[in-house]
């Protein structure tokens, strides 16, 4: 008996390990260099336009912080009133979508948020039980958002389990958007898992958009870091956006030396020029004079002409 009892205490006491590791870069964006026809400015200086870009290097990652907060990883025990509720509110939900959609939709949109807040795998688990259809899509793009902003570790895992490739691609975006508004270089660490960049939309432009928001240094290094190409010019675009707000000028610094001359580059530069030109009108203006002759300066003397007779 001694031996038996002893053998058990041995097993049970068998079961404990764990690890933990981050990753992050603090600094300026990568320094501007001359290249044909485009003169990159220090901050007090204005930058022109013309000519491509040579491919930006990816700065040196400095220093090891602190790692992230972890996203709510604890498993909520759903009470026993949370499930009735949930019963009440499925029968519900049903009852609504017997109407066409998008009759009661706002309605079934609000009940769908409480069964989620209550209980999100119940309502998850109802999400995939419904048809093909709008109703289904609306559901599961509810209970995506409404759960990954509760527990995004496990409404990441729900989404994943989806069969349906871009019902899965979708529902997936969906949680990473929601958790991109608290902590959006976890929502692209997600994204990045699940292959999301190889898809077609803009779901990386607006996690890098969010990310810049919360953190413009983190948001640059890592966009530095990916391949050359339309989709990083996109997303320097994004970052040129959200740095226009507050350091118009370096902004403009950021679009002359990292997007190559063409569409992409000619969208951020009119980006940046409407926050400059609202800021500070006489530096933009003088930035749009150096603007090589052309269908792009044309346009750019417009938005100034607008701006000035608007705030008049």
């Amino acid at each position: 008996m001694r031996t038996r009892t002893f053998a058990i205490i041995l097993l049970l006491a068998a079961g404990v390990a764990g690890g933990l590791g981050a990753l992050r870069w603090f600094g300026n964006p990568p320094p501007a260099t001359r290249v044909s026809g485009l003169v990159a400015p220090s901050p007090s200086a204005v930058p022109i336009l013309a000519g491509r870009p040579e491919p930006v290097v990816a700065p040196t990652v400095a220093g090891d912080p602190e790692p992230p907060a972890p996203l709510h990883r604890h498993r909520k025990k759903v009470a026993s009133a949370d499930v009735e509720r949930g019963n009440v509110l499925r029968a519900q939900i049903l009852a609504a979508m017997q109407g066409e959609f998008p009759a009661n939709q706002d309605q079934v949109h609000d009940w769908l948020a409480e069964w989620t807040q209550r209980d999100p795998a119940g309502a998850g688990r109802f999400a995939i039980s419904l048809p093909a259809g709008p109703w289904r899509e609306l559901t599961l793009r509810n209970v995506a958002q409404d759960w990954g902003g509760q527990d995004a570790a496990r409404a990441e895992r729900w989404a994943a389990r989806l069969t349906d490739e871009s019902e899965r691609t979708a529902t997936l975006a969906d949680v990473c958007l929601q958790v991109a508004q608290g902590d959006a270089r976890s929502a692209v660490e997600i994204a990045e898992r699940h292959g999301l960049g190889a898809v077609p939309g803009a779901i990386f432009e607006n996690l890098v958009q969010h990310w810049a928001e919360q953190d413009v240094t983190g948001a640059a290094a890592w966009i530095s870091e990916q391949p050359v190409g339309e989709g990083r010019d996109q997303m320097v675009g994004r970052l040129a956006y959200v740095q226009s707000q507050t350091e118009p000028a370096n902004a403009a610094n950021l679009v002359v030396e990292q997007i190559p001359t063409g569409p992409i580059q000619d969208e951020a530069v009119m980006s940046v020029l409407h926050q400059w030109a609202v800021r500070e009108p006489t530096a933009a203006a003088a930035w749009v004079g150096q603007f090589p002759a052309g269908a792009l300066r044309d346009r750019a003397e417009a938005e100034l002409r607008g701006l000035a007779a608007y705030s008049h």
